[in-house]
């Protein structure tokens, strides 16, 4: 799989500094998150740095961008955190488009949002080491894409393949689904080492996502997504093979103004039957509505 990987960087690299009379432009942008926050409970006021007892944090970004029309590098630095001192790079990629455009492959540590909606669950796998190819064939709208994550250098198979599918027309809505294939987890005693070793059975479906976006209505925004976590058994030996969890949320958002937007994001969350069952057999269900301004 190294191999396959490093051949893949040559390729797309070629491609993205064959640059032509296109010539690239080096761009650079970012963004820092910091303040303080007011918390008031049963009446009693606290103040703390922003990331103490809160999800948001602290955090600079530094984006990089080196690319024309058809190709390119892109990298982000980012440290999170009040005491971070050293960055971390969160993505850096090589890209390159092929055939009018038909394809687009990036390779590296990737960071794509192609086939995600406007929802807060992510649709797409990609985030992390792989190659994700994008095919736009000839009908408006439609993308298809295919992702490799690369893994351990040492796997002889990429740790996963998904693919993905989406659909959108501009201002209307946009729909896209993904799934996800991984090698199944598996352990068999060798006797000449006296001792059970893992291995991996046939690649098999383990999640699934599912995306709608709607944007019909200037300033109105409105998105549900669903992800299906844990399909099938990776962990047979282990007795945990329902482990599967299904989450779903749904994002509704209105622009008071350009600089002001009120919404509410709610999740439900239904878990397989490898969890812990209600007094009543049913499955455990869980949910959550969170209102936001921003």
């Amino acid at each position: 799989m190294k191999k396959v990987a490093l051949s893949l960087i040559a390729f797309v690299a070629a491609g993205t500094f064959a640059f032509g009379q296109d010539a690239p432009v080096l761009k650079f942008s970012g963004n820092l998150n910091t303040g303080a926050q007011v918390t008031v409970v049963d009446g009693e006021t606290q103040t703390s740095q922003y990331e103490s007892d809160s999800e948001t944090i602290t955090r600079l970004r530094l984006n990089g961008a080196f690319e024309n029309s058809n190709s390119g590098v892109k990298f982000r630095l980012q440290a999170v955190g009040s005491d971070s001192i050293a960055p971390q790079v969160t993505y850096a990629y090589v890209w390159s488009s092929f055939a009018d455009k038909l394809v687009t492959v990036k390779v590296g540590a990737l960071d794509d949002a192609t086939f995600e909606t406007q929802g807060d669950i992510g649709t797409d796998f990609t985030p992390g080491t792989g190659a994700l190819f994008i095919i736009a064939p000839p009908v408006p709208g439609l993308k298809l894409g295919l992702d490799l994550g690369f893994g351990d250098a040492d796997d002889n198979a990429p740790v996963y393949v998904a693919t993905y599918a989406t659909y959108a027309q501009e201002k209307l809505f946009s729909v896209t689904a993904g799934g996800k294939f991984t090698g199944k987890t598996a352990y068999v005693y060798d006797a000449a080492e006296d001792e059970a070793v893992e291995t991996t059975d046939a690649t098999a479906l383990t999640a699934a996502s599912f995306g709608l976006s709607f944007d019909a209505v200037e300033g109105l925004t409105f998105a549900a997504d669903a992800l299906i976590d844990g399909i099938g058994s990776e962990y047979e030996e282990a007795d945990l093979s329902d482990l599967t969890l299904t989450q779903i949320s749904q994002v509704l958002g209105y622009d008071v103004t350009p600089a002001l937007n009120v919404g509410v994001l709610a999740y439900q969350y239904i878990f397989g039957s490898g969890f812990d069952e209600t007094a009543d057999g049913d499955l455990p269900f869980g949910y959550s509505v969170t209102p936001n301004v921003t």
